[in-house]
């Protein structure tokens, strides 16, 4: 019998397990895969962390996020964390910027409003014109994921908590309000509560329960760029180039392949997380195309020193809602059973955050910040 069972070891789920272990409790986080595999979200070698966020329920989750990853840092004695700033920039007519200059002046977050022709003084690796503008924030950094997943896995571990890998969850069987029934394909187990942070497999272990959530499971087609001068972006900000208000490409030093910047469009295809072809293969040649000409166009324009044609492509998945915020909450009838999920490609950041709202729940105390925002009754209004 445990206190809580966690579904899905990626980084939310690892969070969420850490958090209980640490406040004592008897938890087990159970992965369907081996811990480092690439068939979710969570692996790979670098994550944009900013504080800049237009939307107030995702900013003020930032200070502890970052209090958060640097203690873990600290404590588990693993460098995963780097702070090299973080730069957003958009033609001015889109607005965006003025946006983020608000929230940074609202939150207090030190930033530095740039002109085009000023972006490029203050970054020579970026061309910019004066249709363009831009905000620098000096806090924004780096997280090694693949680190970072080491560091909360090994910490639950010496805190008492149990993860058990290549063990698939098959179903789950809610008991009574204090007590619900896990069966994998090697055990069975008791809980007084699941927490599911298994991303795109999800609605697959809810439908028995009743209930199916607006989510689509996704692929991000990863692309790094070859340096033409060697090094030039290897200490480079982090960089979300917004093309509207709500598409945007991002850019960030790379650690796995030296030489090469990643630089990707924040666009996602469908796909079936079972279906390992489907992850692997290309989405229709013509949207495929249409991506990597807008792509290539932007890495032509304005970052001149990367060679304009993508070197090395990597697939990952990611789980989406309708307006791509999470799903934080309970199941609207078993309140044992809670559910993590929806991050829509901007979860890991926030993770250590998620992770204590959802040991939160949990624990049934009051979660320690606002979660109207992140209800499932929000997609039936």
């Amino acid at each position: 019998m445990y206190d809580a069972i966690v579904v899905g070891a990626g980084v939310i789920g690892s969070w969420t397990a850490l958090h209980l272990a640490k406040k004592g409790r008897k938890v087990l986080l159970l992965e369907q895969y081996e811990r480092s595999h690439t068939r979710g979200s969570s692996h790979g070698q670098s994550r944009i962390i900013r504080k800049l966020y237009v939307d107030q329920h995702h900013a003020q989750l930032m200070d502890e996020a970052y209090q958060l990853w640097n203690e873990l840092q600290t404590s588990s004695g693993i460098d995963f964390f780097k702070i090299n700033g973080h730069i957003a920039v958009c033609k001015k007519s889109v607005g965006k910027i003025k946006k983020l200059v608000g929230s940074c002046e609202k939150y207090g977050i030190e930033h530095k409003a740039l002109d085009g022709s000023h972006v490029n003084a203050e970054f020579p690796g970026l061309k910019f014109n004066d249709d363009f503008e831009a905000v620098y924030e000096q806090t924004g950094g780096v997280l090694n994921a693949d680190k970072c997943l080491q560091a909360i896995q090994e910490e639950l571990i010496k805190f008492g908590g149990e993860l058990h890998e290549n063990e698939k969850v098959l179903n789950i069987e809610p008991i009574n309000a204090s007590r619900v029934n896990v069966q994998t394909s090697t055990a069975e187990y008791d809980s007084a509560s699941v927490i599911l942070c298994c991303g795109s497999w999800t609605n697959k272990l809810l439908k028995p329960l009743d209930l199916q959530l607006p989510l689509k499971a996704c692929k991000v087609q990863v692309t790094y760029w070859k340096e033409k001068v060697p090094n030039i972006y290897s200490k480079f900000p982090s960089l979300i180039y917004y093309k509207v208000d709500a598409v945007s490409m991002y850019g960030l030093p790379c650690e796995a392949y030296p030489g090469y910047f990643k630089f990707c469009f924040h666009y996602h295809f469908v796909i079936d997380p079972d279906d390992e072809e489907d992850l692997e293969k290309h989405p229709s040649r013509e949207e495929a195309k249409m991506r990597m000409e807008e792509i290539t166009e932007v890495v032509k324009n304005h970052l001149p020193y990367l060679v304009p044609e993508p070197k090395v492509m990597e697939p990952c998945m990611l789980t989406t809602t309708p307006d791509t915020d999470y799903i934080l909450d309970r199941h609207p009838r078993h309140k044992n059973i809670i559910i993590g999920a929806g991050m829509s490609g901007h979860g890991f950041k926030t993770a250590p955050i998620v992770g204590k709202i959802l040991s939160e729940f949990a624990d049934d105390v009051t979660p320690s910040y606002a979660v109207h925002y992140y209800v499932i009754d929000r997609f039936h209004t």
